[in-house]
């Protein structure tokens, strides 16, 4: 059986190796879909018929990628304007500013990555259900969608 749950976030960011309009900083409104398989609970249980309760995938998302993520600025350590986002973060928010650094460029497909090692060792088989997480897509606009899958 294969179940989905889907997340959204508003997020920034600068895809500084770009040639278009990507490499200016600017933001989206994103969705990510969490795929697993699994399962069904066959126990006499409150999840007996599930693969795994949607309040629990949700939590799970909503801690390691929404809480993170959401109204953050994600740029990679190698940008030439990240030393200038810390000195803004320093300056204007304390060091507090929602800032996200990453090793590797934040594009779709780097973020989709990003998103499932985020989830993935709290998804491993859960209930006992052969439960894994098989794919994340990541959604930057309605119409663009990166998906990463267990290799």
């Amino acid at each position: 059986m294969e179940i989905t749950k889907q997340i959204e976030i508003d997020y920034g960011h600068i895809v500084h190796l770009h040639n278009s309009a990507c490499k200016n900083l600017h933001g989206h409104r994103g969705k990510i879909v969490a795929r697993l398989e699994g399962d069904l609970v066959s126990q006499n249980v409150s999840d007996n018929g599930m693969v795994m309760d949607f309040k629990h995938i949700k939590a799970i998302m909503m801690k390691n990628i929404h809480d993170v993520l959401d109204h953050s600025f994600v740029i990679s350590s190698e940008a030439p304007q990240v030393g200038a986002i810390l000195q803004l973060s320093e300056v204007f928010y304390g060091g507090k500013m929602r800032l996200v650094v990453l090793d590797v460029v934040p594009t779709a497909e780097n973020l989709a990555k990003w998103c499932f090692d985020a989830i993935n060792p709290e998804l491993v088989d859960t209930y006992g259900t052969g439960l894994k997480l098989t794919a994340v897509e990541f959604w930057e606009t309605p119409t663009s969608c990166a998906i990463y899958r267990l290799e």
